[in-house]
C-alpha cells in the first residue's frame, strides 16, 4: 500500500464518503442516484470556531484565577461563578461552531449538485443544480486560500442560478469531477431524449390510424352483380 500513494489516497476518501454518507439522511437522492462527493468548509475555518470557545474558556480560567491571587473570600467567590459562566459559554460556542460546521455541506451526485444547510431546531434548507443543466463552475480564492489550499466555487446553470461551495479544499479535483459529471449527465439525458423520440415515432407509423408510407391502400370489398343486372324496384311492368 506504501508503494501506491494514489491509491492509498482513493481508498481513504471512499471510506470517508462512506462514513458521510452512512452518517447524513439523503432522502431526497433517487435509489438509483449515485453520491459521488460530500464536502464541508475547509478544516481551518473549524479550527477557528473551536479556536474562538478555546479563547473563552481560557478567559474564564485566567479571570478566576486573577480574582483568586487577591485572596478576597467575596471576591473568589463572585469570580468563581463568573469564571464558570464563561466556561460553560466557551464550551458551548466551541460545540454550536463544530455542529453549524458539520451541519453545512455540499453533496455532489451523477445527476445534481446540492447546497445543504441544517440550522439545528431553525430550518433545514437545500439548494440544487441538475448537471444536464450545468453552465459553469468558476473557482475564486484569496491570498490566505492559495497558502491554505481552499477556494470558492462558483456553480452557474442555464437559468442564472447559482451556488456556491464555499472555502473547499481540493477545489480544482472538484471543479474537473463537476465538469465530467456534466458532460456524462447531459449524453445520458440526449440518449433518453433520443431514445423517447425512437419510441413515440416507432408508435405512430405501427399505429393502424397511420399505415406505412408506400404501403398500398385498403381496396373496398368487391360487390356481386347478377347477370340480368340490377333492378331497381317498381321497373316490373313498365315498357321499354
Amino acid at each position: 500500500m506504501q508503494q501506491e500513494p494514489a491509491l492509498k489516497t482513493s481508498l481513504q476518501e471512499a471510506h470517508t464518503l462512506y462514513r458521510r454518507l452512512h452518517g447524513k439522511h439523503f432522502r431526497w437522492v433517487d435509489p438509483e442516484e449515485n453520491v459521488q462527493v460530500i464536502l464541508h468548509e475547509h478544516p481551518f475555518y473549524l479550527i477557528v470556531g473551536l479556536g474562538q470557545g478555546a479563547i473563552i474558556i481560557l478567559g474564564g480560567l485566567l479571570f478566576h484565577l486573577f480574582v483568586a491571587s487577591t485572596n478576597s473570600i467575596g471576591l473568589t467567590t463572585i469570580s468563581s461563578l463568573i469564571g464558570s459562566v464563561v466556561i460553560a459559554v466557551g464550551f458551548l460556542w466551541g460545540l454550536w461552531q463544530y455542529i453549524d460546521w458539520d451541519n453545512d455541506y455540499y453533496v455532489v451526485t451523477d445527476r445534481r449538485i446540492a447546497w445543504i444547510e441544517q440550522i439545528i431546531i431553525l430550518y433545514d434548507s437545500r439548494n440544487e443544480i441538475l448537471l444536464s443543466e450545468l453552465r459553469s463552475v468558476e473557482p475564486e480564492t484569496d491570498f490566505l486560500g492559495r497558502i491554505l489550499g481552499y477556494a470558492n466555487l462558483y456553480i452557474k446553470d442555464n437559468f442564472q442560478r447559482v451556488i456556491i461551495f464555499k472555502n473547499i479544499g481540493n477545489h480544482l479535483r472538484i471543479k474537473k469531477a463537476i465538469e465530467a459529471l456534466a458532460v456524462e449527465a447531459k449524453v445520458k439525458l440526449l440518449q433518453q431524449d433520443r431514445s423517447a423520440i425512437d419510441r413515440k415515432m416507432l408508435s405512430w407509423i405501427t399505429s393502424p390510424s397511420h399505415p406505412l408510407p408506400g404501403a398500398p391502400a385498403a381496396q373496398p370489398a368487391p360487390v356481386d352483380i347478377p347477370a340480368g343486372g340490377l333492378r331497381l324496384p317498381g321497373a316490373e311492368g313498365r315498357g321499354t
